[in-house]
């Protein structure tokens, strides 16, 4: 049995490598996780039965590069005191330069073709990069590519089910319509030099949406006062289930878009974000990408007015399902072929 180590440095890596992590467990293996204290990822983590070690509070006053050797230094400490055997985390030089010093395997896991210096700096230690099929950059030999998307791992119906009864914490009757609205905070460093709509386009999206129903905006950052209106409480957790029964999702999250497709919901991305998966996904018609005004209120107006887009969606996204592989199976699949 091997001790593994899981990095968590995005509120998305914990629904991403969840079901990995239990499988894992059941195979008999020991699992630590390593988190940054970040967003919700506290919150998110103490909603799970997933024990987790702090490795770093992020504060304001350091940067990327005082921040780098920090890291490091935890992720070393703590894969020496556990004596890890593997570790996992999205593209992260601070997981697989330890890893590397102490000559045991780094797996590494991208999505994002802009995230080239994260992929850059930590390729050298990794001794996989697993990515979609869709990626459109070629690392050679170290490079596992997969059909379908990331959020497969999580949401793909057979490991979730959508619960309608989150509508009626939210106060929404299961008839109602309604739909859902993302604000990024824009400090992702493959946000670099990308933008979504103008404040006066997303008044305007907001003011197009107001006529088909309820409007429920998340936000990263501080809301602007013109939206506070529109902020729902509930368990952060539970977003995916309100993602599920919403008829449209817009706004400047890409994962949050792809989430969305995967579960039959409408979603329309504006960001200038260029993925491989989002390219793929917009073949498919399961989204629409634009920061144009005017194509987002006209999209806007041609999904919700149209009574057929209601299944055709779903439809669309089970024959990617039907089509894809998960993640999970590919990253479990690899371990286990060095530690049966």
């Amino acid at each position: 049995m091997a001790n593994i180590l899981f990095d968590f440095g995005h509120p998305a890596d914990i629904h991403t490598f969840y079901h990995a992590v239990k499988i894992l467990k059941e195979d008999g293996h020991f699992v630590h996780i390593s988190t940054l204290d970040r967003d919700i990822m506290i919150e998110l983590l103490d909603s799970t039965n997933l024990n987790y070690g702090i490795t770093y509070r992020r504060g304001a006053k350091l940067n990327l590069l005082q921040e780098i050797p920090i890291r490091s230094w935890q992720i070393f400490r703590q894969a020496q005191s556990h004596s890890i055997d593997v570790a996992v985390s999205v593209t992260n030089l601070t997981v697989g330069f330890p890893m590397w010093l102490r000559c045991k395997p780094y797996i590494a896991i991208s999505d994002t073709e802009q995230a080239f210096n994260q992929i850059r700096t930590a390729l050298p230690f990794a001794k996989r990069l697993i990515t979609p099929d869709s990626f459109y950059h070629d690392y050679g030999s170290k490079q596992v590519r997969y059909v379908g998307t990331k959020e497969l791992a999580y949401l793909h119906p057979d490991v979730y089910t959508p619960d309608i009864s989150v509508l009626n914490e939210v106060g929404i009757s299961p008839t109602e319509r309604y739909s859902i609205l993302r604000l990024s905070a824009w400090r992702a460093t493959h946000d670099v030099d990308k933008h979504g709509l103008s404040y006066d386009e997303k008044i305007a999206v907001v003011n197009e949406l107001v006529k088909y129903g309820k409007v429920i905006v998340s936000a990263e950052d501080e809301v602007p006062e013109e939206f506070q209106h529109l902020i729902t409480n509930f368990p952060k957790e539970r977003m995916h289930d309100l993602m599920a029964f919403a008829s449209l999702y817009i706004g400047e999250g890409a994962t949050m878009a792809a989430e969305s497709c995967v579960l039959g919901t409408p979603a329309i991305l504006t960001n200038t974000l260029d993925l491989g998966y989002l390219r793929d996904l917009q073949r498919r018609e399961l989204m629409f990408s634009s920061v144009d005004g005017e194509k987002v209120l006209h999209k806007i107006r041609e999904i919700l007015d149209d009574p057929e887009s209601a299944n055709n969606f779903p439809e669309r996204a089970n024959q990617f399902i039907a089509e894809s592989e998960s993640l999970t199976d590919v990253l479990v699949r690899e371990i286990r072929q060095h530690f049966p």
